[in-house]
């Protein structure tokens, strides 16, 4: 239930904040992929699609990019296990514990984050362009789209340790 409070108050922050910071109009963050991330080693595999694929379609809607969203946090949903075993220690994988910096260190949860935000960063905005005919444009918005989304995933997240 705590997870479904945090979807929706993260979803709300996207909507209403966080879709209208841009980078001299080069990239959005993404922080709404974060319930995605949070899901534990050992929750279903349809849950973690579902929910992927459900908070991209209603950023979709608010964004007006017909499926890139709900695609894109849709692989990510489906590589959010192997992430998460990439950077876990063999003792947390056995506990299948929420990914956490409380959880598996700042430094293992960092890495997580970067790159779990650098996939969704090339794959966005891959498909948002679909064309490599101005890659200028292109690699800002994937550069300044992955710093933003893993800065306020990480602010995020050390507002979740201090109340731990």
């Amino acid at each position: 239930m705590k997870q479904v409070f945090w979807t929706i108050g993260i979803l709300t922050t996207q909507i209403l904040i966080l879709n209208h910071i841009q980078i001299y109009g080069f990239g959005t963050p993404l922080a709404c992929v974060l319930p995605i991330l949070l899901f534990p080693l050992d929750s279903p595999r349809w849950q973690i699609l579902l929910s992927g694929f459900v908070i991209g379609l209603i950023e979709d809607i608010f964004i007006n990019t017909p499926g890139v969203t709900a695609a894109t946090f849709t692989l990510i949903a489906m590589i959010q296990p192997h992430l998460l075993k990439a950077v876990s220690s063999r003792d947390n994988e056995d506990k299948a514990t929420i990914p956490s910096a409380q959880n598996l260190g700042w430094a293992s949860y960092v890495k997580y984050i970067l790159s779990a935000c650098f996939i969704l960063s090339v794959v966005f905005f891959t498909l948002e362009s679909f064309s490599f005919f101005n890659y200028i444009k292109y690699l800002l918005s994937i550069a300044s789209t992955w710093l933003m989304t893993a800065f306020f995933i990480l602010a995020i997240e050390s507002v979740r340790n201090s109340k731990a």
